[in-house]
Formats: structure tokens, sequence, C-alpha cells
């Protein structure tokens, strides 16, 4: 699962998941893996490069070579932090990983959660295929694995794919037993909660610098009705765009715009999330910037903002900056 901002969730804002293409180009997946917002500054790398008469020509992998650090928070007390370094292998090929700390609020408790992510991008002329993992985990309490795929084709107009998502989650918790003749003791219990997501994800260049995005999953889980700690603690963190992506939903649409001047690339996207269970509907909006500064580094700062019924409006917002080469 997850989601993505612009500028590989990252991340490092999440929000929906832009994936590079090309280097005069990109399309969005909607969910993937942790801090996939730091995608997205690369594929602004790779564009403003392009533009600016960079690339050779013949690497489909320019300006995927960087290292970014970021930051993000909410009004609700959510404090993250990535730093994250991608390379380019040769001519066709990326790997990239990342390392970080989430601090949240959970039900007046605070919880700090280790983040770690990884990955590999194949892409050739027309086609793309890349496969990433990503883990949170706070102490032995929690642990939260993901893997994601997506595989695309597109040409000088127009792009389309699909995407996947593999899920395991597993927690511990405390109850309170009556044993016979000994009393009350509080008894340790594990649970774990697996999940799958299919989706399909679309762009179209209608100008040199306009392009326009759209995506969509959905998911399934096994026995939810039997792991509800597991389900409560990952509906009650499912109110951000930052910690969007450890929530339990049952199907994820989105929608942009991307405009690229000179030197700046701007991008706008809407997310319309449910989640399992209670059927609640979150709203996501997210405005970011790519700002270049020389050769070699950018700056993206982002801003945006969930609402539901339940949980009521959150405001996030972050800055990365990275350094490519």
């Amino acid at each position: 699962m997850e989601l993505i901002l612009v500028g590989s969730s990252p991340p490092t804002i999440n929000a929906i998941r832009h994936t590079p293409s090309n280097p005069e180009t990109y399309f969005m997946s909607c969910r993937l893996p942790v801090f996939t917002s730091v995608l997205f500054v690369s594929c602004m790398l790779s564009n403003l490069r392009a533009q600016a008469g960079e690339s050779d020509g013949t690497s489909q992998v320019a300006g995927m070579s960087y290292v970014s650090i970021g930051a993000q928070s909410d009004d609700a007390d959510t404090r993250e932090w990535l730093a994250s370094a991608s390379l380019a292998l040769g001519d066709y090929v990326w790997v990239h990983a990342g390392f970080g700390r989430d601090k949240s609020l959970l039900e007046s408790d605070t919880v700090e959660t280790t983040l770690a992510n990884g990955g590999i991008g194949i892409r050739g002329e027309h086609l793309q295929l890349t496969v990433d993992f990503g883990s949170r985990r706070d102490d032995d309490a929690y642990e939260q694995r993901d893997w994601t795929g997506s595989f695309g084709w597109r040409n000088d107009v127009f792009g389309m794919g699909m995407d996947g998502m593999s899920r395991s989650t597993t927690i511990q918790t405390t109850q309170t037993r009556i044993v016979p003749i000994v009393g009350a003791r509080s008894v340790l219990l594990e649970q774990s909660l697996d999940g799958r997501g299919f989706g399909l994800h679309a762009d179209v260049n209608v100008t040199d610098r306009l392009n326009l995005f759209a995506s969509g999953m959905s998911y399934s889980y096994d026995d939810v009705e039997t792991n509800r700690p597991a389900l409560a603690r990952l509906l009650n963190f499912s109110g951000s765009g930052i910690t969007r992506e450890q929530a339990i939903l049952d199907r994820s649409l989105g929608a942009g715009l991307s405009y690229q001047f000179e030197l700046v690339g701007l991008s706008a996207q809407y997310i319309n999330d449910e989640t399992v269970d209670t059927g609640e509907v979150i709203h996501t909006a997210l405005l970011s910037a790519a700002i270049t500064a020389g050769k070699h580094w950018t700056f993206t700062p982002s801003a945006g903002w969930s609402s539901s019924d339940e949980l009521g409006d959150v405001l996030f917002g972050g800055v990365s900056v990275s350094y490519g080469w």
C-alpha cells in the first residue's frame, strides 16, 4: 500500500506515488512503498536535466542518481523524516534505499516507528518495471512489511500500466484473562493481517509542459473479522496524508496534474480513499513544487489537507532537499 507526493514516499511527503518512466515524463500509481514521494524528486530532476540538454540521449535512467533528506509533519502531532539514496546502474537499471523515523500520537500515546525501504527499477525506451520493499516497525509490538510492483508502457504522449501490492502486518497486544485458581493474568497476544492490492494507472502529456494523471487500486485482506486490534491501530492512522501509507483501505482513487516551468515543476493531486470495515471516505489534496538550484540541487516543499467525517480535518506539509548527478 502506499502513497506519495511530489518529491518516493514517499518521501518525503506521502500522498500518491509517481513513478519515473523516462527522462522527459513520469506517470503515477496509487499507493506504494514507504516514502514513495522521493521518486518524484528524481522525476523532476530527470525532467529538468532533459530540458536543459544534459541527458546524453542514450541512458533511460538519467537523473536517477541522487541523495535526498526530507521531513514532514501534520497538526495531529505526527513527525517524520527520511534519508534516501538512488543510483543508476548503466543505462537501464537503478536501485534505491532509504531509512527514517516516524513519531505519531495514537490514543494519547506516542508511537515511534523505524522506517526502511529499498527497490530496483528497469526502464527501456517504452517499458518500465519496478519492485520495491517497505518496512515499518516499533520495537517488538508492531511490524508492517510491503512488497509493491509496477509495470508500465508509454510513448511520447500517453502512458499506462498496472500496479500490485502485498502487505503483511503483525501486532502484539496484551489482554487480561481470568485463569482458574490463579486469577487475573495479562496475556500477550500476537495477531497478523495480510492483504493484497491491484491497480491501474495512466497519464497523458497534454503539452510539452502539462501532464494529467490518474490511478486506482482495490485491496483485499485475510481474516479482518478476527484481527480487530491490528485493524484498529491502522484505522487510527488513516486520517493524514503522512500516515496514509499504513492505513487499511478498501480502495483508492487518485488524479492530478503537473506543469513544468523552466526551473520549477508544480504538481496538484487529489486522493479519495475508502477504509475497510467502516467504509469511511477520506479526502486528501496535495500541492508540491520541485525547485532546482544550479545543476545538482533540488528543493521540494509541499503542503496538503486530509478530511473525513470521523477524523476531521488534518493539515500536513514537508520539505526535502536532493543532490543529483
